[in-house]
């Protein structure tokens, strides 16, 4: 090899390893539940007309996201879930006038795609135990998820891919133009 391809391969390589800490840093940073109302374990005297859940980024709905809140005898109480504030409140209206444990399970979808879930109770006048929640649809979401997750790794793999095999093959270094719009038009399939 002469210093030429030893460069490109240098190049080839830190540019790798920039794209991979690049892509790692913002995948550590998802959406957190920041507050709720009425807050978990929180005794009150009369049953609230909403729950809301305040996050500290935008979330979404999407993928049978929103609140299932369970009255006390184990029937749902909660009302179609909607976004407030650009996506960080979460808002579900409720008809419960039951004293005793509400039980309010939650999913949403941070901005970086993750499904974020969980649960909590509160009390109106007296605790009677919260009452199990099935969540038969969550394994289904978690593998669309993975695969969401993968395809775009995967399809950030194969431009890069060709980028660099364009780049590094040519012999002055640069694409021909035909070359250059097959590895744009995948980017912004990719994308």
């Amino acid at each position: 090899m002469h210093a030429q391809a030893h460069r490109r391969l240098a190049a080839a390589v830190v540019m790798v390893v920039l794209c991979v800490v690049a892509m790692a840093s913002p995948a550590a940073a998802h959406a957190s539940l920041v507050s709720s109302s009425p807050s978990s374990g929180q005794l009150i005297d009369a049953a609230p007309r909403e729950i809301v859940l305040r996050f500290d980024e935008a979330v979404d709905l999407d993928l049978g996201g929103g609140l299932r809140v369970f009255a006390p005898d184990g029937r749902r109480v909660d009302r179609a879930s909607t976004l407030r504030d650009g996506g960080l409140e979460v808002v579900a209206p409720i008809d419960g006038a039951q004293v005793g444990s509400y039980t309010v399970a939650w999913r949403v979808v941070s901005e970086d795609s993750h499904v974020l879930a969980g649960s909590f109770v509160f009390h109106v006048q007296r605790e009677t135990g919260a009452v199990a929640v099935r969540d038969a649809d969550r394994g289904a979401l978690d593998v669309l998820a993975w695969f969401a997750r993968w395809w775009i790794v995967t399809a950030m793999v194969i431009v890069g891919g060709l980028a660099a095999f364009g780049w590094f093959v040519s012999r002055d270094g640069s694409l021909d133009r035909t070359a250059r719009r097959l590895v744009l038009a995948l980017a912004v399939y990719a994308a």
